[in-house]
């Protein structure tokens, strides 16, 4: 189950691409499978004054919304089997108590942008079972052409206020996503991706493919949950 370290994938990076999948884009290669047990998930509450247990609650919760989609959706397939995702809340409280190699994923909050990569909103560390997800506030900041893709796509700038619970919540399905083995949804049609990113993705086949941060947006699709049965 655990690969090398280093390996890096977040909400808005792609790495090489090998093309295989579908005639209007294609996946890059696939982690193969992640877990080797029916997972259980552990959240981490971030060590900051201004998130006090009321506010916890309510992160929790919509992260758990996050993650019970996928749970129903996985679930309710025959095609993929029998899933059961166990939810973990981990408070400050908690935290020294931890049996840490119980938790087959975990999950965490940062107020620090990825060095090799500020845009990032989240990002999954292949092999550790580990996601970060950035919880001070994104604003837009213009645009920039993606340099492998020639696509347009939104500059964020952070500021030192917390981010929305939901706005995360979404950020996290689509790092499940990568836990579960998936890679991102690409085309070598620019005009496509395009297409997909300034419709906030609607229309785009999956849950991977390149997407503003538009959480009423991102959907799991039908093709995530057929490539997902390839894995498992």
């Amino acid at each position: 189950m655990r690969k090398s370290i280093g390996l890096l994938l977040s909400v808005i990076f792609f790495s090489s691409v090998i093309p295989a999948f579908a005639e209007e884009g294609y996946f890059e290669n696939d982690y193969a499978r992640e877990l080797n047990s029916e997972p259980t998930v552990c959240i981490f509450q971030p060590d900051d004054s201004r998130i006090d247990e009321q506010k916890w609650k309510n992160w929790f919760s919509e992260m758990k919304v996050a993650i019970d989609t996928w749970d129903s959706i996985l679930g309710s397939s025959s095609s993929t089997g029998y899933w059961d995702i166990t939810m973990v809340d981990i408070p400050l409280s908690k935290q020294d108590r931890v049996d840490y190699s119980a938790c087959d994923i975990k999950v965490y909050f940062t107020n620090n942008p990825l060095p090799s990569n500020p845009n990032a909103l989240g990002w999954y560390w292949i092999g550790t079972g580990k996601i970060e997800i950035l919880y001070i506030q994104s604003e837009f900041c213009g645009t920039v052409l993606h340099p492998e893709y020639h696509i347009s796509v939104n500059l964020y700038c952070h500021k030192d206020t917390l981010e929305r619970p939901k706005k995360m919540a979404s950020v996290l399905q689509h790092e499940f996503g990568h836990a579960l083995g998936l890679s991102h949804y690409v085309s070598d049609n620019s005009q496509l991706m395009q297409q997909w990113y300034d419709n906030n993705g609607m229309g785009a086949p999956s849950i991977m493919t390149r997407q503003p941060d538009n959480e009423e947006m991102k959907k799991i699709k039908k093709l995530d949950i057929e490539l997902i049965k390839k894995i498992y």
